[in-house]
C-alpha cells in the first residue's frame, strides 16, 4: 500500500468502528474476523477487539491501517452474521467427531445428526436471548444489531438459513468421497486437527459465497413481536419432516428437514 493509500486509510478510522481484518502473516487465523477499532495510537497502529479463533475470548490486538478494511452497515452485519454461523457449525463438528469414535459412523450419521445438534444449539440461542444468559450470545447479537436493527427473531432465522444452507453444500458424504478421489491415500477423519482443519476450510469457502447473498436479503425493516415477550419453554426451531403448529405466544416456527442429496 503506498503512502497515500495508508494516510487516506488512517484519516478515515475512528473509535468504534467496525472493522474487517485483512493479510496479517503473523496471524492468519485472525484474518476475516470483524473487530472494533478502540484506539488509534500515535505511531500510526490501530488497537482493535476482536474474538480470539480459538478460545472465542474478547482480546485487543495492535495492527497496522492496512491490515484491516471499515465496514459498511451491510457488509458489516453479513459478516457478522457468516462469523457466528462459521463458528456454530464448527463447534458442532468438532463436537461430533469427539463424540463418534467410529469415524465411518460419522460420516453415515453426519447428515442426521448435524442438523439435529444446530436446531438444539439455536433453540438454546433463542432461550439465552429470552433470559439474557450468556454473555456470548448477548454480545454476538449486539454486534449484529450494531449494523442494521434487525429484530433477534429476524437474525435467528437467517442464521438457522444460513447454516442449514452449509451444511448441504458441505456435505460429509460428499466431501469424503472426493478427498478420497483427490488424495486415496488419505482420511481426513482420521485424526482431528486433520478433520477440523478440511470441515473448516469447506465451510468457510462456500460460507464467503453464501455471505454475498446477504446483503441483498437483510436490507429490510423488521416487524413482529420483541424477542422479550417470547416463551423461553416453547422451541423456535424443529427437525421434523413435516411443519409443526404454531405454538401460542411463538413469532413463528420454523421446521427443518435435512433430506438426501
Amino acid at each position: 500500500m503506498d503512502a497515500t493509500a495508508n494516510t487516506n486509510n488512517i484519516c478515515s478510522l475512528q473509535r468504534g468502528a467496525s472493522v474487517h481484518i485483512i493479510n496479517l502473516q503473523a496471524r492468519k487465523d485472525f484474518n476475516g474476523r470483524i473487530g472494533v477499532i478502540e484506539d488509534i495510537l500515535d505511531n500510526g497502529r490501530v488497537l482493535v477487539s476482536l474474538k480470539d479463533p480459538v478460545s472465542n475470548n474478547n482480546l485487543t490486538i495492535s495492527i497496522k491501517p492496512e491490515n484491516m478494511r471499515v465496514l459498511d452497515k451491510m457488509e458489516g452485519l453479513s459478516s457478522a452474521i457468516t462469523e457466528f454461523v462459521l463458528t456454530t457449525l464448527k463447534g458442532i463438528e468438532s463436537a461430533m467427531y469427539k463424540q463418534i469414535p467410529d469415524k465411518a459412523m460419522l460420516i453415515r450419521a453426519h447428515r442426521q445428526m448435524a442438523p439435529q445438534l444446530l436446531v438444539e444449539y439455536m433453540n438454546s440461542t433463542y432461550r439465552y436471548l429470552i433470559l439474557k444468559s450468556s454473555d456470548y450470545t448477548t454480545n454476538c447479537f449486539a454486534s449484529m444489531k450494531s449494523f442494521h436493527d434487525h429484530s433477534e427473531i429476524c437474525l435467528l432465522h437467517i442464521i438457522m438459513d444460513m447454516s442449514m444452507r452449509l451444511l448441504q453444500l458441505c456435505d460429509m458424504q460428499t466431501l469424503h468421497s472426493s478427498y478420497k478421489i483427490q488424495y486415496p491415500k488419505e482420511d481426513f477423519t482420521s485424526n482431528y486437527d486433520t478433520f477440523m482443519m478440511v470441515r473448516s476450510a469447506e465451510y468457510e469457502r462456500q460460507g464467503a459465497f453464501l455471505k454475498e447473498g446477504l446483503k441483498y436479503s437483510m436490507n429490510h425493516e423488521c416487524h413482529g413481536r420483541s424477542i422479550d415477550t417470547c416463551d423461553p419453554n416453547l422451541p423456535l426451531f424443529s427437525t421434523s419432516a413435516e411443519g409443526e403448529p404454531k405454538p401460542e405466544g411463538m413469532t413463528t416456527t420454523r421446521s427443518y428437514h435435512f433430506g438426501e442429496k
